[in-house]
């Protein structure tokens, strides 16, 4: 079904008619994911309120399983410890991993 031409965007939800995001026989453009640390715990896509608790906020860019960038958007007064970052990290790699996998399967057979 596709929307009124009225509506902005319009979409189609038939997969058969979708573009490819990228060739299929090339690396996938990198995904940058929104990360926030708050004590223990790690939060992706962070709502507001988990923003404004968190110890760190990071952008985590990742390409294919490359880290291909890490922002820091904001921190605790007090610095964050390496260990903290590490973990960010190493849990926006499995996530993304996710991501990607779940990218590579839109429009394979319904």
């Amino acid at each position: 079904m596709v929307s009124e031409a009225a509506e902005d965007p319009v979409f189609d939800d038939d997969w058969g008619n979708a573009l490819p995001l990228y060739p299929a026989d090339k690396i996938p453009p990198p995904i940058t994911l929104l990360v926030v640390n708050v004590g223990e715990n790690i939060f992706f896509d962070p709502t507001r309120e988990e923003l404004a608790v968190g110890d760190v906020v990071l952008a985590v860019s990742i390409c294919g399983k490359k880290v291909v960038g890490v922002r820091t958007l904001e921190g605790g007064s007090g610095g964050v410890k390496r260990e903290a970052v590490k973990r960010v990290i190493k849990e926006s790699c499995e996530v993304a991993e996710e991501v990607f996998s779940s990218l590579n399967g839109v429009g394979e057979g319904d």
